[in-house]
């Protein structure tokens, strides 16, 4: 593993974190075990006004297609110019976690800022730091971070982040590839950063590479994923790169669900969905546990074609059918109907034979396994003399109707 031997270098994960896998040239489809595809077609039933920036302070970002119209103005700070192009040999670092995040927010408008610190494996601490401040300070939303290192001047990066997230900014940094306690690695210890480490694609920890430590908020997959190198070649990383990346694209679509979210609110949202992996509650190796973005879904359920808001009463002995209506609820969920508290069958329907006032909701699950209720409809049913003659008129009228049509039938 290699480290950093100067005070003024930060060792970039573009190095460490990379373990070319053999690929195809067809479309890449990035996991999605943390459930962000899912979460991005339910975005894309919605239409905005206004756009997410996720600044991608790395390598630089090079024109693939995949970023299309889907890129903002950045800057390179390793030749102080504003062409923040990847140089960074074929693979391209910053291209591969750009076009990653890029590609599970496709057809939304989530946009890529390129800001380049490094045409190599290291970046200064400086040009990191001032990435980070020129991310701010031009409509990032969301920042990736996936650099990682060991340095004695590691301030000026603490202080940059913290001015990023004082802005409201969500910064998301790799945990690092250094397979050790995440204490000394910047920006991964600072508190103001949402801290990603690495599993594979069953969520087991990945203890070759990634750092692990107190500071760790989060864990996602970071194995062999597939993305775009500079030339719009497919190929497979590895590394806490990829994990923060993905973390980024989530992050970005919680923001754009809800733009008046600061970034506090945004990392709430984030491990308000975790799944626990490892020992139960936080733990230094997932930190709060693997997101399923898919919680985020505003799930529905509603009861359709009866309506008593207005206390209409109905006679003894009537039927009624209910039907749910849902909305954004998981393919092939099942429907569960309680009247006055007690279930009494499942399915989209339910007929009910009226003989006391009623209560009748109907419950499902979300993607969490969360009860997903609809809201409670009341039913009255007519008493007294009235009520009864009502019911016995009614009555016979169904026996009637049930004798003409078997005569029919006969």
């Amino acid at each position: 593993m290699k480290k950093v031997v100067s005070c003024l270098l930060i060792l970039l994960i573009c190095y460490a974190a990379i373990l070319p896998v053999s690929g195809s040239q067809a479309e890449p489809e990035p996991d999605d075990i943390l459930g962000i595809r899912q979460y991005a077609a339910y975005l894309m039933k919605k239409e905005y006004d206004y756009e997410v920036t996720v600044a991608v302070v790395d390598s630089g970002v090079a024109p693939i297609d995949i970023l299309n119209g889907r890129t903002v103005a950045g800057y390179d700070f390793v030749n102080n110019d504003s062409d923040a192009s990847d140089d960074y040999s074929a693979s391209g670092h910053g291209t591969f976690i750009a076009g990653q995040i890029a590609g599970v927010t496709h057809g939304l408008p989530v946009k890529i800022m390129p800001v380049k610190v490094a045409a190599d494996t290291d970046a200064s601490v400086d040009s990191v730091a001032d990435g980070i401040r020129f991310a701010t300070d031009n409509g990032a939303d969301v920042i990736n971070l996936s650099v990682s290192g060991i340095s004695s001047d590691c301030e000026k990066i603490d202080s940059a982040v913290e001015y990023a997230f004082s802005n409201g900014i969500t910064v998301v940094a790799c945990a690092g590839n250094g397979a050790t306690l995440i204490d000394e690695y910047c920006p991964a210890h600072n508190e103001c950063a949402i801290t990603v480490s690495m599993t594979d694609n069953e969520g087991n920890f990945v203890d070759a590479y990634s750092n692990y430590g107190r500071y760790v908020d989060v864990c996602a997959p970071g194995l062999a994923i597939s993305g775009y190198d500079v030339n719009n070649g497919i190929h497979k990383l590895s590394g806490t790169s990829m994990s923060a990346a993905f973390i980024s694209a989530g992050a970005a679509l919680v923001k754009l669900d809800n733009p008046s979210y600061v970034n506090t609110r945004i990392e709430e949202k984030i491990k308000s969905v975790c799944k626990d992996l490892g020992e139960d509650g936080f733990d230094n190796y997932y930190g709060y546990g693997m997101p399923d973005f898919r919680g985020l879904i505003d799930c529905k359920l509603s009861i359709s074609d009866y309506e008593n808001s207005n206390g209409r009463k109905v006679l003894p002995g009537s039927y009624i059918t209910f039907f749910a209506e849902s909305d954004n609820l998981p393919e092939g969920s099942e429907i569960t109907w309680y009247v006055n508290g007690d279930k009494i069958e499942t399915g989209e329907e339910c007929k009910v034979e009226f003989q006391k006032n009623t209560e009748i909701y109907c419950e499902s699950s979300d993607y969490l396994g969360r009860p997903v209720r609809s809201e409670i409809q009341s039913v009255k049913v007519r008493s007294g003399l009235f009520g009864r003659i009502a019911a016995f008129f009614a009555k016979l009228f169904r026996i009637s109707t049930e004798y003409e049509q078997k005569a029919q039938n006969d």
